[in-house]
């Protein structure tokens, strides 16, 4: 019994392949051989390469960034969101970002894709630290230094867990919705 592809098939084994053998993995041969199937199949779901890497570039956005929010966003206050969407960056499979990350440093089409999930992540933390009361443009710094945070730790090879055991993450996560006037009172030794 032949296997039957549907697009989003090989829209998820695309992006399977990309984290596991980067983007040299991407062609329409290559993809095809690691599933058993004819380059057919491929280009009965796209036109071409280009047209195949748009549609997977449009999917890993929806499956890492707005499907995450959505699930976040079934929580009912900003704070519990917050923490929630801090614990899965750290806690999360990195290779998928770190393989994006790769390609897109040498792909515009990429490139630009990761500049997008990059605002839509950065702009959601920052309306969720605003809903906690904290200034839009500290808000703004903060969701931008979290964020970096994440990608930093996401492109070493060390997990999150050696160095940020879940108790020291709800503390930094409680640095990050602390009032800004409660920072600016703290006495630092």
């Amino acid at each position: 019994m032949k296997l039957k592809l549907n697009k989003q098939s090989w829209l998820k084994h695309g992006l399977t392949e990309l984290s596991q053998n980067g983007s040299e993995a991407l062609k329409a041969d290559r993809l095809a051989k690691s599933l058993k199937v004819s380059r057919g199949s491929f280009y009965w779901h796209f036109a071409d390469l280009v047209d195949f890497h748009e549609h997977l570039l449009a999917y890993w956005q929806e499956m890492v960034t707005q499907q995450v929010i959505n699930d976040v966003d079934l929580l009912h206050d900003s704070q519990s969101k917050v923490r929630e969407l801090v614990r899965h960056a750290f806690a999360g499979d990195v290779r998928l970002e770190r393989a994006m990350r790769s390609w897109s440093a040498q792909n515009k089409m990429a490139s630009d894709a990761t500049e997008i999930v990059d605002n839509k992540r950065i702009d959601y933390l920052t309306n969720l630290l605003v809903a906690e009361d904290i200034a839009p443009t500290t808000a703004r710094a903060r969701a931008a230094f979290l964020y970096w945070a994440y990608l930093g730790q996401a492109m070493t090879r060390a997990s999150s867990s050696e160095y940020l055991p879940d108790t020291a993450l709800d503390e930094i996560i409680d640095l990050f919705l602390m009032p800004s006037a409660e920072i600016a009172g703290t006495k630092t030794i």
